[in-house]
């Protein structure tokens, strides 16, 4: 799926034109473990776009009930708005890492909302700038788009390392 903007909005000087802006999930496989990178959007907001992929949705909610761990890069509803609509909420939660802010900031979500109770008992993530979650898996404390932005730094088993950026840039 993916929504439209101006192109100003992701290049400064851009001008007014629109431009698609993707929306994605990740998941990330080791030999003994998954994790879920984001969340996209919920199915009932990317139902409404006539480019939604059920079966690609659908697999993604697999995916973060298998996972190990599930990390949202920010709390903005193309990002954890998959989590939020998750049929097994609860499940899934005792294997998701939201920070603090991306707890403490839920206008963040524009509109989107956890259901009534699904927090009560959850203990969200508290780091100063690094966190390590799994064998080269580290969160980072990142500034600017949301209280609780943070970026994924991943390093494969081949040695490749990628940043998971969420918003903090996109071009």
């Amino acid at each position: 799926m993916s929504f439209q903007m101006p192109f100003t909005a992701a290049v400064s000087g851009g001008g007014w034109g629109t431009i698609d802006v993707p929306v994605y999930s990740y998941q990330v496989a080791y030999a003994d473990r998954t994790i879920v990178i984001d969340t996209a959007v919920s199915a009932a907001d990317s139902a409404k776009d006539p480019s939604f992929d059920r079966a690609a949705y659908d697999r993604m909610e697999a995916a973060m009930t298998s996972a190990a761990d599930i990390v949202i890069t920010h709390e903005h509803p193309d990002h954890i708005g998959g989590l939020v609509d998750h049929p097994a909420l609860k499940d899934v939660l005792g294997h998701t890492h939201l920070t603090q802010e991306q707890v403490d900031h839920p206008e963040k979500m524009f509109g989107l909302k956890f259901p009534a109770g699904a927090l009560d008992g959850y203990k969200p993530l508290s780091y100063d700038h690094y966190h390590a979650i799994a064998p080269g898996i580290v969160l980072i404390r990142a500034a600017g788009h949301t209280p609780g932005s943070q970026m994924v730094y991943v390093k494969t088993a081949s040695g490749q390392e990628v940043l998971f950026l969420g918003d903090i840039a996109w071009r």
